[in-house]
């Protein structure tokens, strides 16, 4: 064994342009296959780090030209106080670029950060606590006197805040707007969707506040469709029959569970809208 390794040395020896060739297609050949797996590992494989993720289900609407992921505000709400099969509802505004000074803790300039609004209940349904401080409750979200508060990620508070404690209770600039960071997120929480990561969460009943214009009035407005929206299974009984009792009619009439379906889904209907919830593919295995 050991002479058909000294052999094989020396032939690679011998050769230096082949020995090269080879040593950089074996390179290649490896880093692809890692990038590859990296890619299936945070599209597919990577669950969401919150409380009984095989509860949670994502929400679509079902049209002619197929399935949309948003919705408004207005019927956000219809399904959030109308639903029996969720025991929450969740909407989210989508993660975008937002201005920032961190005023309360000295800061002066202006910085970009990736924020995102959220119902108030957002947190309590992923079952997601705080590690410093608290999360949104019910209250910093209600219609007609929002809190302006907000949660920010474990990494923007050591990134931007050297992992100082003292940061609940300080006050930041948020788009002009004065917020109090009430909390910070677990470390290994991302938000909902895999690769979103927002640094900072804020109640959605502030956006009035925060934004002008048509834009600012968007919770009013029925044909508005932005919102994406999760929701959690009730605890207990089968996840399929769960799936299956949410679906339009009365029980006499509700459609069989597709036996070929890669994933429990369902479909119900409010107004002239049909909805259907399925898991979100963050959460395939």
């Amino acid at each position: 064994m050991f002479s058909d390794l000294r052999y094989a040395f020396r032939q690679l020896l011998k050769n230096p342009g082949f020995t090269a060739v080879a040593v950089l297609t074996l390179a290649l050949g490896i880093g692809a296959n890692t990038a590859v797996f990296s890619v299936i590992n945070t599209l597919l494989l990577r669950s969401l780090p919150v409380k009984n993720q095989d509860e949670l289900v994502l929400v679509t609407s079902l049209g002619r030209t197929g399935p949309g992921y948003t919705f408004s505000y207005p019927l956000y709400e219809k399904l959030r106080d109308g639903g029996r099969t969720l025991s929450g509802l969740f909407a989210t505004g989508g993660v975008f670029k937002r201005r920032m000074v961190a005023s309360g803790m000295g800061g002066k300039d202006t910085e970009f950060i990736r924020a995102e609004e959220v119902t108030g209940n957002f947190f309590s349904v992923l079952g997601v606590q705080a590690m410093l401080g608290r999360t949104f409750t019910a209250e910093d979200d209600r219609a007609g006197n929002p809190q302006a508060v907000a949660v920010i990620s474990h990494n923007f508070w050591q990134r931007r805040f050297g992992a100082d404690p003292a940061v609940v209770g300080k006050t930041i600039r948020f788009e002009d707007v004065p917020f109090t960071i009430v909390g910070v997120t677990p470390l290994e929480f991302f938000g909902f969707e895999v690769g979103a990561s927002p640094d900072l969460w804020w109640p959605m009943q502030m956006i009035p506040q925060v934004q002008t214009g048509d834009w600012g009035q968007r919770l009013k407005n029925a044909g508005s469709s932005w919102l994406r929206m999760m929701g959690r299974l009730s605890a207990g009984g089968n996840r399929m029959q769960k799936l299956v009792a949410a679906d339009d009619g009365p029980p006499g009439r509700r459609r069989k569970p597709n036996a070929g379906a890669s994933r429990p889904r369902c479909h119900f209907s409010t107004g002239s809208h049909r909805v259907r919830v399925v898991t979100p593919i963050a959460m395939d295995r």
